[in-house]
């Protein structure tokens, strides 16, 4: 589940960043008022795909992140209670690490969703009509 929402969660922030290259070469040339139409229109197609995107992933992340607590916890509690060769050791090492940065990368990637939707809302005032 982290990977889907990782990877849903880039698509995103790659349409964001697409959106706001397009109209950032845009910055501090006059262009007529029809475009800015169009392109308040394709941010607000953008903004509308995310809020329903939301409504559906954000069950989902809570889970996951309840779900990855969980196994964080539960990789602790058997690396402190079984005995430890160096086989074991590293295996709870390395699936711990690993869930951590799951977990880690997948918060990180859908958080930043928003940062990557406000940067192109700098670029109109900035342009002259």
């Amino acid at each position: 589940m982290d990977l889907f929402i990782t990877l849903i969660s880039i698509g995103l922030l790659t349409r964001f960043e697409q959106f706001y290259q397009r109209i950032e070469v845009l910055k501090g040339k006059p262009k007529p008022e029809v475009f800015w139409a169009e392109v308040r229109g394709d941010y607000i197609k953008i903004s509308s795909l995310v809020t329903y995107l939301d409504e559906i992933l954000s069950p989902m992340i809570l889970i996951t992140c309840a779900s990855d607590v969980f196994f964080i916890t539960f990789q602790l509690y058997m690396a402190v209670r079984m005995k430890t060769t160096s086989i074991t050791t590293i295996y709870y090492r390395f699936s711990l690490i690993f869930l951590i940065f799951r977990a880690l990368l997948m918060l990180l990637t859908s958080s930043h969703v928003y940062v990557a939707s406000r940067k192109p809302l700098e670029v109109p005032p900035s342009c002259s009509h």
